[in-house]
């Protein structure tokens, strides 16, 4: 995590509030990557690969989309907090991605941590620009790809990761078809189905209470 602090400094980009927001996220997201060489590969990825206004900019460059709370400077680290918080949640609801006690199986659970943390990572694009980039999934997951390339990630684990990253919008994907999505497995459905649900702007109406209209 130093060198990304480093990185942002070396941006004029290091806030109290992007570094509080920058260490929940290494603590509820990266470090709950059970898997080493999983863990290892988003490390890597993070410090060295993925662009650096994703530890610093709004979940939505425009402000019309994501809770309020999540456009504020770090915003993107922090919906991908909320994201990871209700992975196992998800999980036990799937009786092939966990024991008969509900507890999440290994790799599985890593690989949707890993999944959900990378998935953004590139939502400006590479480089990164003004708007939200629709290709951005698949830009995420060719670069975590090729920064995982030489460590010990069996190559069913790899590819989901990849795969997951890639469709983590679902139907919004760039390409998407019926045929692709019922090929798509639970990793990835896990995966779109929490960035869809944290990205829910009515999620204001619950957390930012308002009288009803009389």
């Amino acid at each position: 995590m130093q060198q990304i602090i480093e990185r942002l400094k070396n941006q004029n980009a290091l806030s109290e509030i992007i570094e509080k927001r920058l260490r929940e996220f290494w603590k509820y997201c990266v470090e709950e990557i059970r898997d080493v060489a999983i863990r290892e590969s988003v490390e890597l990825y993070l410090q060295k690969t993925a662009p650096w206004q994703f530890f610093s900019a709004p979940a939505s460059p425009s402000g019309k989309h994501h809770p309020i709370w999540q456009n504020d400077p770090g915003g993107i680290l922090r919906n991908t907090v909320e994201c990871c918080l209700s992975i196992d949640m998800l999980m036990t609801q799937e009786w092939q991605l966990g024991d008969a006690d509900g507890i999440p199986h290994e790799p599985a659970r890593s690989i949707i941590y890993a999944a959900t943390i990378v998935s953004d990572t590139c939502k400006g694009g590479n480089p990164w620009g003004p708007k939200t980039d629709r290709n951005h999934g698949r830009i995420a997951a060719e670069l975590w790809k090729t920064a995982a390339g030489n460590l010990a990630i069996p190559q069913n684990a790899q590819e989901l990761i990849y795969e997951a990253v890639y469709w983590h919008l679902g139907r919004w994907t760039p390409g998407w078809t019926e045929e692709i999505d019922a090929s798509l497995s639970l990793h990835t459905k896990i995966t779109h189905a929490l960035d869809a649900l944290y990205a829910d702007k009515n999620l204001e109406k619950i957390f930012i209470p308002r009288p009803l209209p009389m």
